[in-house]
């Protein structure tokens, strides 16, 4: 697989934007988020369309290799038909808190985020000193969406929400 190497190759860049679907993700997963570690673009942005797979480590993987990027600034993660269990999250969002982000946006569609996911996603992010700009989309869950970004709001210059 080439592209890992080109994204390596492309220290000029100063923005990335990916989609990966099921079939591509699935081989080449190690080698693409390594690259993503070692550039030097400040805006990131991942849509991961369909790709999850039970015995798959693909999610914290992708907090593992980001987080060693210290030039990201403004990170943006899509997740479609990604099923996560809240032992991935806490990890996941333990990987966030080694960013020097800006700006963080995460998008779930699909009722792939479960309650216990939120506020382990509320209590996590909020961690992140540097981080002024949230922007959160889910779908179909209006309740925990006035109460998230309630708790939210307190700790972040800049709440946009999506939904």
């Amino acid at each position: 697989m080439n592209l890992g190497k080109g994204i390596s190759d492309s220290s000029h860049l100063k923005k990335i934007e990916m989609l990966f679907s099921k079939d591509y993700f699935e081989g080449g997963s190690q080698e693409v988020c390594t690259a993503l570690s070692k550039c030097k673009a400040k805006q990131i942005t991942l849509e991961f369309n369909d790709t999850y797979n039970e015995e798959d480590n693909n999610f914290n993987l992708i907090g593992q290799e980001l987080s060693k990027n210290q030039y990201i600034q403004d990170l943006s993660l899509e997740f479609q038909s990604y099923k996560i269990d809240s032992e991935v999250t806490q990890s996941f969002c333990q990987e966030l808190l080694k960013f020097n982000l800006f700006s963080l946006g995460l998008w779930f569609y699909y009722n792939n985020l479960t309650e216990e996911n939120m506020m382990i996603i509320c209590m996590e992010i909020q961690k992140i000193k540097s981080l002024n700009t949230l922007k959160f989309k889910y779908e179909e869950k209006e309740r925990l969406q006035i109460n998230f970004n309630q708790f939210l709001k307190r700790k972040f210059k800049r709440l946009v929400n999506f939904n």
